[in-house]
Protein backbone atom coordinates (compact mmCIF):
# COMPACT_ATOMS: atom_id res chain seq x y z
CA UNK A 1 0.00 0.00 0.00
CA UNK A 2 1.37 3.27 -1.33
CA UNK A 3 1.11 6.54 1.05
CA UNK A 4 -0.03 9.44 -1.29
CA UNK A 5 0.92 12.91 -0.16
CA UNK A 6 -1.68 15.55 -0.02
CA UNK A 7 -1.04 19.44 -0.82
CA UNK A 8 -2.52 21.08 2.03
CA UNK A 9 -1.38 24.84 0.63
CA UNK A 10 -4.30 27.20 0.39
CA UNK A 11 -6.31 24.98 2.62
CA UNK A 12 -9.49 26.64 4.57
CA UNK A 13 -10.84 25.58 7.66
CA UNK A 14 -14.81 25.60 6.67
CA UNK A 15 -15.29 24.64 10.29
CA UNK A 16 -13.35 27.88 11.45
CA UNK A 17 -15.39 30.07 9.55
CA UNK A 18 -18.59 28.91 10.56
CA UNK A 19 -18.07 28.86 14.19
CA UNK A 20 -17.14 32.40 14.28
CA UNK A 21 -20.25 33.24 12.34
CA UNK A 22 -22.04 31.19 15.03
CA UNK A 23 -19.96 33.00 17.69
CA UNK A 24 -21.12 36.88 16.08
CA UNK A 25 -24.63 35.38 16.17
CA UNK A 26 -24.50 34.48 19.82
CA UNK A 27 -23.31 37.47 20.67
CA UNK A 28 -26.30 39.42 18.84
CA UNK A 29 -28.51 37.13 20.21
CA UNK A 30 -27.06 38.19 23.91
CA UNK A 31 -27.66 41.53 23.31
CA UNK A 32 -31.77 40.99 23.09
CA UNK A 33 -32.18 38.74 26.19
CA UNK A 34 -29.85 39.29 28.94
CA UNK A 35 -32.75 40.85 30.75
CA UNK A 36 -36.19 40.65 30.94
CA UNK A 37 -36.62 44.21 29.37
CA UNK A 38 -34.72 43.46 26.79
CA UNK A 39 -31.84 45.66 27.77
CA UNK A 40 -28.16 44.42 28.02
CA UNK A 41 -27.48 44.62 32.04
CA UNK A 42 -23.55 45.23 32.67
CA UNK A 43 -24.55 42.83 36.07
CA UNK A 44 -26.00 39.37 35.43
CA UNK A 45 -27.21 36.77 37.48
CA UNK A 46 -26.00 33.80 35.51
CA UNK A 47 -27.19 30.32 35.45
CA UNK A 48 -27.27 27.28 33.11
CA UNK A 49 -29.66 28.64 30.60
CA UNK A 50 -27.83 32.10 30.29
CA UNK A 51 -24.12 31.23 31.06
CA UNK A 52 -23.58 30.85 27.17
CA UNK A 53 -24.73 33.41 25.96
CA UNK A 54 -24.81 36.45 28.18
CA UNK A 55 -20.89 35.48 29.40
CA UNK A 56 -19.13 33.44 26.92
CA UNK A 57 -20.74 35.33 24.13
CA UNK A 58 -20.78 38.98 25.93
CA UNK A 59 -16.92 38.54 26.26
CA UNK A 60 -16.25 38.14 22.90
CA UNK A 61 -16.76 41.72 22.87
CA UNK A 62 -16.49 42.95 26.46
CA UNK A 63 -14.31 41.82 29.28
CA UNK A 64 -16.69 39.61 31.81
CA UNK A 65 -16.22 39.26 35.61
CA UNK A 66 -17.63 36.31 36.81
CA UNK A 67 -18.24 36.54 40.51
CA UNK A 68 -19.00 32.81 42.50
CA UNK A 69 -20.71 33.45 45.85
CA UNK A 70 -22.20 31.91 48.20
CA UNK A 71 -24.59 33.05 51.28
CA UNK A 72 -22.60 30.88 53.27
CA UNK A 73 -19.17 33.20 52.50
CA UNK A 74 -19.59 36.54 53.62
CA UNK A 75 -16.20 37.55 52.04
CA UNK A 76 -17.78 36.44 48.69
CA UNK A 77 -20.97 38.54 48.86
CA UNK A 78 -18.85 41.89 50.26
CA UNK A 79 -16.26 41.04 47.02
CA UNK A 80 -19.26 40.62 44.84
CA UNK A 81 -20.48 43.69 45.88
CA UNK A 82 -17.45 45.73 45.27
CA UNK A 83 -16.83 44.22 41.81
CA UNK A 84 -20.77 45.37 41.36
CA UNK A 85 -19.57 49.04 42.01
CA UNK A 86 -16.52 48.56 40.12
CA UNK A 87 -19.08 47.31 36.94
CA UNK A 88 -21.55 50.06 36.98
CA UNK A 89 -18.77 52.62 37.45
CA UNK A 90 -16.80 51.07 34.28
CA UNK A 91 -18.83 53.15 31.76
CA UNK A 92 -20.06 49.98 30.32
CA UNK A 93 -16.75 48.64 29.83
CA UNK A 94 -16.86 45.35 31.98
CA UNK A 95 -20.07 43.04 32.85
CA UNK A 96 -20.57 41.00 35.66
CA UNK A 97 -21.55 37.66 36.04
CA UNK A 98 -22.73 36.87 39.37
CA UNK A 99 -22.82 32.73 39.83
CA UNK A 100 -24.38 31.34 43.13
CA UNK A 101 -22.98 28.62 43.38
CA UNK A 102 -25.14 26.91 45.99
CA UNK A 103 -27.64 26.95 42.61
CA UNK A 104 -25.75 26.26 40.03
CA UNK A 105 -22.69 24.09 41.50
CA UNK A 106 -22.70 22.72 37.74
CA UNK A 107 -21.02 26.28 36.84
CA UNK A 108 -18.97 25.98 39.12
CA UNK A 109 -17.66 22.66 38.77
CA UNK A 110 -16.79 23.74 35.58
CA UNK A 111 -14.64 26.46 36.34
CA UNK A 112 -12.62 24.31 39.65
CA UNK A 113 -13.78 26.06 41.78
CA UNK A 114 -12.49 24.73 45.42
CA UNK A 115 -13.09 28.00 47.45
CA UNK A 116 -14.85 30.94 47.67
CA UNK A 117 -14.63 33.74 47.20
CA UNK A 118 -13.32 32.91 43.61
CA UNK A 119 -13.14 35.63 40.47
CA UNK A 120 -12.54 34.37 36.57
CA UNK A 121 -12.51 37.07 34.12
CA UNK A 122 -13.86 36.12 30.86
CA UNK A 123 -11.83 37.47 27.90
CA UNK A 124 -12.99 36.35 24.75
CA UNK A 125 -14.29 33.05 25.85
CA UNK A 126 -11.23 32.30 27.63
CA UNK A 127 -11.50 31.98 31.65
CA UNK A 128 -8.83 33.82 33.20
CA UNK A 129 -8.26 33.17 37.80
CA UNK A 130 -8.23 36.49 39.19
CA UNK A 131 -6.17 36.39 42.53
CA UNK A 132 -9.22 38.21 44.71
CA UNK A 133 -9.59 37.66 48.06
CA UNK A 134 -12.49 39.16 49.74
CA UNK A 135 -9.67 41.74 52.03
CA UNK A 136 -7.87 43.50 48.71
CA UNK A 137 -6.75 46.97 49.26
CA UNK A 138 -8.92 49.36 46.75
CA UNK A 139 -4.73 49.12 45.01
CA UNK A 140 -5.10 46.21 44.82
CA UNK A 141 -8.38 45.82 43.22
CA UNK A 142 -7.26 48.61 40.35
CA UNK A 143 -4.22 46.66 39.78
CA UNK A 144 -6.48 43.26 38.83
CA UNK A 145 -9.35 45.62 37.08
CA UNK A 146 -6.19 47.57 35.01
CA UNK A 147 -4.64 44.08 33.94
CA UNK A 148 -7.90 42.43 33.09
CA UNK A 149 -8.40 45.58 30.77
CA UNK A 150 -4.67 45.43 29.47
CA UNK A 151 -5.15 41.52 28.44
CA UNK A 152 -8.36 42.18 26.73
CA UNK A 153 -6.97 45.51 24.91
CA UNK A 154 -4.13 42.76 23.85
CA UNK A 155 -6.59 40.24 22.50
CA UNK A 156 -8.54 43.14 20.64
CA UNK A 157 -11.96 43.23 23.04
CA UNK A 158 -12.16 46.98 23.71
CA UNK A 159 -16.08 46.75 23.25
CA UNK A 160 -18.55 48.20 25.66
CA UNK A 161 -22.06 48.08 26.87
CA UNK A 162 -24.57 50.76 26.27
CA UNK A 163 -27.62 51.37 27.45
CA UNK A 164 -29.76 48.43 25.42
CA UNK A 165 -26.65 47.31 23.32
CA UNK A 166 -23.41 46.00 23.42
CA UNK A 167 -21.39 48.02 20.90
CA UNK A 168 -17.67 46.29 19.55
CA UNK A 169 -14.81 47.99 19.16
CA UNK A 170 -14.93 49.68 16.05
CA UNK A 171 -12.99 47.97 13.84
CA UNK A 172 -13.24 48.42 9.75
CA UNK A 173 -14.46 45.28 8.31
CA UNK A 174 -12.77 45.33 5.08
CA UNK A 175 -14.19 42.95 2.47
CA UNK A 176 -12.10 40.71 0.49
CA UNK A 177 -13.25 40.33 -3.13
CA UNK A 178 -11.65 36.27 -3.13
CA UNK A 179 -13.68 34.84 -0.64
CA UNK A 180 -17.24 36.80 -0.63
CA UNK A 181 -18.31 34.30 -2.78
CA UNK A 182 -17.25 31.93 0.04
CA UNK A 183 -18.71 33.37 2.73
CA UNK A 184 -22.07 33.96 0.83
CA UNK A 185 -22.55 30.12 0.79
CA UNK A 186 -21.25 29.36 4.37
CA UNK A 187 -24.35 31.60 5.34
CA UNK A 188 -26.46 29.43 3.22
CA UNK A 189 -25.33 26.37 4.12
CA UNK A 190 -24.12 25.28 1.32
CA UNK A 191 -20.29 24.28 2.25
CA UNK A 192 -19.89 22.70 -1.39
CA UNK A 193 -20.01 25.81 -3.05
CA UNK A 194 -17.96 27.60 -0.32
CA UNK A 195 -14.99 25.26 -0.84
CA UNK A 196 -15.27 25.91 -5.10
CA UNK A 197 -15.73 29.57 -4.09
CA UNK A 198 -12.31 29.17 -2.24
CA UNK A 199 -10.79 27.11 -4.92
CA UNK A 200 -11.26 29.54 -7.17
Amino acid sequence: MTQQRINMSGVVDLGALANAREAATKAQQAQSTNSSDGQVSSVIDVTMDNFEISLVAQSQNVPVLVNFFSSRSAASLALGTTLEHIVLASGGTLILGKVDVDAHMQIAQAFQIQSLPAVFALIGGRPMPLPLTGSDTNEHLKNVIEAVFQQAAAMGVTGRVESDEVVPATVEQVSDPRFDAAERAIDNGDWNAAKAAYQQ
